[in-house]
C-alpha cells in the first residue's frame, strides 16, 4: 500500500513558501488537519496581518496568541508590534525597566522605523513557540507550520540571521540569532516546502527560489538567478505541485472520449472545444512537472486540482488526499440550478478599459494580493499608455521580480531600460534593487568621497542596504521620488509587493519622517552628552539589542548626520505625491476566496489611510467560450447532454461572479474591470496586448455614488427566476437598461 502523502511532513518546524497565489496557505491548513488525524497537535503560524487562515478555516478571530481553531488544531497570526513587546520583555529581566521601555514614545518610534526589528522579533517568537513545553515535558505543539510570505519576502526573512551576524557579534541579539539559525538550519527539526503550480511562470520562479535557497547544492545549470541567495540555507523539504490537472478524457463520456488512439482534437472538432483546451492544459502541466523534477532532481508531491469547489470543501478534500483517502469526482451541473438568460460580452464596453485613468494621472499605483496578475496589469496599463503617445515608466518594487517576465525581457535591474514596443510613445521599465538603489542615493547626496566611504564601510549600512523588508520599503519610496520628481515621464506605473508589504511601503515616508524628527536620532548623535534621559534610553536599548549593536548604530547615525534633513524632506515629498489628485490607486485581485480575503484587508488598509480606489480589476474573472468573449454557459452539444467539463466550468464561473458581487458590496471604485482567464501566461509585449484587449468594464461610469452598497443602477430587484446563475446578473447595465442619473 502506498504511503499517504501526510507521512512526508514529519519535522518539528515546517515552513511553506512559493509564488503568490499557488495555494500555500490552503495547503498549510490542510496539512494541519491531516496531522491532527494522525494524533498530533499542530500549530499554524501566519506571518503578518493577512489573516487568510480565518477565511480558509472559517474560524476567527485568530490573534497573536495561539487559539484552537479546530479540535486539537491551533493557529496564530503574528502581530509584529506584540512580537516586539514580547522580545523586549524577554531581554530585560527587571519589570520596571520593561515598563519604561514599552512606555517610551521615542523608543517606540525607533522600533517602528528601524529595519528588521519586527522580523527579528518574529524569529524570537517562532523560536519561543518551538521550545514551549507542557507540564509532562512534551512539546506544547508537536508540529509548527509556518505560512511564510511569498517568494521574495520569504527570502528576506530567512536570510535575516546571516545579514545581522556581522553587526551583532555578541550580546542578546547575537544569542537570539544563533538560536534561530540553529533551529532553521537543523535538517532534523526544520524543513522548507516549496509550493508551486503547473504553470510556466510559477515553475520558473520555483526553480529560481531553489537556486537561491541552496546555491551550493543545486544541480541546476550555473546561470544568474533573479533572487538573492540565502547564506545559511534551510533544509529543503518537498516541492509540492498544487492543482495538477487530470486529462479531461480520463473520465469523459464515451461520446466525448472518441476512439482509443485518436487525438482529442480530432474527435471533438465542431463539438465541445472546452475539452481540447483542457487537454492542452493537461499536456502542458505534465511537461512542466517533468521539467521541474529533472532540473531539481526531486520527485514532486502532486496535489490534484480540486475543480471549482468552495474553499471549505477544497480544504476537506485536500486533507483527505493527504491522508491517502480516495477523492470523489467533481459535482456535475445536474447538482446546480438550471441556467437562465446569461451575462453576455455584448453588454460590456469593448473599448480597452482605464484609458481615462491613463490620461488624467501622473502616477498609477497597482496594489493587490500575490499571484493575481498585478504585475501583468501594471505592464499592460503602461503599454497601453505608450500606445497613446505617452512616455511611460513601469517600475516594480516587488522583490519577486515578475516584471521582466511579463515584458518578455531576459532581466531588469535598477537602471531604466527602453522596452522594444511599437507605438507613438515610449515604454521604459526598471526594477528596484535595494543595495544598488541605496548606494546610488548615497553617491548622489553625500557631500564628498570621504563621507561616502564612511557610510559604505559602516556595518549597519551594509546590513541596512541589503534586502531587509523595511529598508526595502524606504528605498522604494526614494526611487519613486526620483522618477516622479525628475519629470522625464508623462506617466509612472508603480507595481507594488503583495498586500501587507504594499501598505508598509505606503507608510514608509511618514514613518521615516517621524523617526528623523524624533529625539532618539539626536541621542544617537550625542550619546555621551549630558542629557540624562538620552543616555538612559540608549542604555535601555543596549539591554534589548546589545551594546555592540548600539555602538554600530551611533557610528551609523553619525555618518548620516548631515544627510538627515535631506531624507526628511524627501520623505515628506513622497507622502505628498501619494496624496495628490493626479495619483490613482488600482486594486488588482482574483475572485478566489483567499485572494479576496487579502484584497479586503488591503482595501480597508487603504481606506484607513484616506486612499480611495479609482478602479478594481478582477483578473481571471471567468472562463470564456472558446474563440469568443462570452462566459461559458450550460448548453447542449451534439450527443444531447451537458458535458462534465462544461458543467465544471459553468459552476466555477458562477462561484466567481458571486464572489465578485459580494466583494463589491463594500467597495465603491469609479471603475470595475473584468479580465477573463487566459490560456497561457503573459510572457511578451504581444501577450500584454492580448491581455489588454480582453479587459472589459463591468458597467459604464458612474457605477455608483460614494458609499453605495452595490455596483450598477439602484433599482427594485425583480423576482429572480429559480435556478438563475450568478453571472446572469453581475454586469450592469446592459444596452437595454437605462442608467439612473447620478
Amino acid at each position: 500500500m502506498a504511503e499517504a502523502p501526510i507521512e512526508r511532513f514529519k519535522t518539528r518546524v515546517q515552513l511553506f513558501t512559493g509564488k503568490g497565489g499557488v495555494g500555500k496557505s490552503t495547503l498549510t491548513a490542510a496539512v494541519a488537519l491531516a496531522l491532527r488525524e494522525r494524533g498530533l497537535r499542530p500549530l499554524i503560524v501566519e506571518l503578518g496581518h493577512r489573516a487568510s487562515m480565518e477565511t480558509i478555516l472559517g474560524k476567527g478571530p485568530i490573534g497573536h496568541r495561539p487559539v484552537e481553531v479546530s479540535p486539537g488544531v491551533f493557529a496564530s497570526n503574528v502581530d509584529p508590534r506584540l512580537a516586539v513587546d514580547e522580545f523586549i520583555r524577554d531581554q530585560i529581566p527587571v519589570k520596571a525597566l520593561v515598563s519604561r521601555v514599552l512606555r517610551s514614545r521615542t523608543l517606540d518610534r525607533f522600533f517602528a522605523a528601524a529595519p528588521a526589528v519586527t522580523e527579528v522579533a518574529t524569529l524570537h517568537y517562532l523560536e519561543k513557540l518551538a521550545n514551549l513545553r507542557r507540564p509532562d515535558g512534551s512539546p506544547t505543539y508537536s508540529t509548527i507550520l509556518v505560512d511564510l510570505d511569498a517568494t521574495g519576502h520569504a527570502l528576506m526573512f530567512l536570510g535575516l540571521p546571516a545579514v545581522f551576524h556581522n553587526i551583532a557579534d555578541q550580546g542578546p541579539l547575537r544569542t537570539l540569532l544563533d538560536r534561530t539559525t540553529a533551529l532553521l538550519t537543523d535538517p532534523l527539526r526544520t524543513h522548507l516546502h516549496l509550493v508551486t503550480l503547473p504553470t510556466e511562470l510559477a515553475v520558473e520562479e520555483t526553480m529560481q527560489l531553489y537556486r537561491a535557497l541552496s546555491p551550493r547544492r543545486s544541480s541546476l545549470p550555473a546561470r544568474a538567478t533573479k533572487l538573492a541567495s540565502v547564506d545559511a540555507p534551510v533544509q529543503l523539504g518537498h516541492v509540492v505541485l498544487n492543482q495538477m490537472p487530470e486529462s479531461p478524457f480520463m473520465h469523459a463520456l464515451p461520446q466525448e472520449a472518441g476512439p482509443i488512439g485518436i487525438a482529442p482534437s480530432e474527435t471533438t472538432e465542431g463539438r465541445d472545444t472546452l475539452h481540447v483546451r483542457a487537454h492542452r492544459r493537461f499536456q502542458n502541466a505534465t511537461h512542466l512537472k517533468q521539467r521541474l523534477e529533472a532540473e531539481l532532481g526531486v520527485n514532486c508531491l502532486e496535489i490534484p486540482e480540486l475543480d471549482y469547489a468552495p474553499v471549505g470543501e477544497q480544504l476537506n478534500l485536500l486533507r483527505d488526499h493527504l491522508l491517502g483517502r480516495s477523492m470523489p469526482r467533481t459535482r456535475t451541473l445536474s447538482e446546480a440550478p438550471a441556467s437562465g438568460a446569461h451575462f453576455s460580452a455584448k453588454d460590456l464596453d469593448h473599448e480597452p478599459a482605464l484609458d481615462q485613468l491613463i490620461q488624467s494621472n501622473r502616477l498609477v499605483v497597482c496594489v493587490g494580493p500575490g499571484g493575481v496578475g498585478k504585475t501583468t496589469t501594471a505592464a499592460a496599463l503602461a503599454l497601453r499608455a505608450s500606445r497613446q503617445g505617452l512616455k511611460v515608466l513601469v517600475l516594480t518594487i516587488d522583490p519577486a521580480r515578475r516584471l521582466a517576465d511579463a515584458l518578455g525581457l531576459d532581466g531588469l535591474d535598477d537602471a531604466i531600460h527602453r522596452v522594444p514596443a511599437e507605438g507613438n510613445g515610449a515604454l521604459y521599465a526598471a526594477m528596484l534593487d535595494t543595495k544598488r538603489s541605496y548606494d546610488s542615493l548615497i553617491k548622489r547626496i553625500a557631500r564628498d568621497e570621504r563621507s561616502r566611504r564612511q557610510i559604505f564601510d559602516n556595518r549597519v549600512y551594509q546590513a541596512f542596504s541589503k534586502t531587509l523588508a523595511r529598508s526595502h520599503a524606504y528605498v522604494a519610496m526614494e526611487r519613486l521620488y526620483d522618477v516622479v520628481e525628475d519629470g522625464d515621464f508623462d506617466l509612472v506605473v508603480l507595481d507594488t509587493p503583495p498586500t501587507r508589504s504594499a501598505l508598509d511601503i505606503l507608510d514608509a515616508p511618514g514613518r521615516l519622517s517621524g523617526f528623523l524628527q524624533g529625539r532618539v536620532v539626536r541621542w544617537f548623535l550625542k550619546p555621551s552628552s549630558g542629557l540624562g534621559a538620552g543616555r538612559a534610553i540608549i542604555e535601555l536599548l543596549g539591554l534589548v539589542i546589545g551594546d555592540t549593536v548600539v555602538e554600530h548604530l551611533v557610528s551609523f547615525f553619525d555618518a548620516l548626520s548631515h544627510l538627515r534633513l535631506g531624507f526628511e524632506t524627501r520623505a515628506n515629498r513622497v507622502k505628498a505625491i501619494l496624496e495628490e489628485s493626479t495619483t490613482a490607486f488600482v486594486l488588482v485581485t482574483a475572485p478566489e476566496t483567499t485572494s479576496l480575503s487579502d484584497a479586503r484587508y488591503l482595501r480597508e488598509g487603504l481606506r484607513g489611510r484616506g486612499i480611495r480606489l479609482q478602479a478594481v480589476v478582477f483578473n481571471r474573472a471567468y472562463q470564456t467560450e472558446p474563440g469568443t468573449r462570452e462566459p461559458v454557459k450550460a448548453t447542449s452539444i451534439a450527443h444531447g447532454g451537458t458535458t462534465s467539463r462544461r458543467s465544471k466550468v459553468v459552476l466555477k464561473n458562477d462561484r466567481l461572479f458571486r464572489a465578485m458581487r459580494e466583494f463589491l458590496k463594500a467597495t465603491a471604485p469609479e471603475r470595475v474591470i473584468l479580465v477573463p482567464e487566459l490560456e497561457n501566461d503573459v510572457r511578451s509585449v504581444k501577450g500584454l496586448e492580448q491581455f489588454w484587449q480582453r479587459t472589459h468594464e463591468a458597467s459604464r461610469p458612474p457605477l455608483q455614488k460614494p458609499g453605495a452598497q452595490q455596483i450598477g443602477p439602484v433599482k427594485a430587484k425583480p423576482p429572480e427566476p429559480k435556478g438563475t446563475l450568478e453571472y446572469d446578473r453581475l454586469a450592469a447595465p446592459t444596452r437595454r437598461d437605462k442608467p439612473e442619473p447620478s
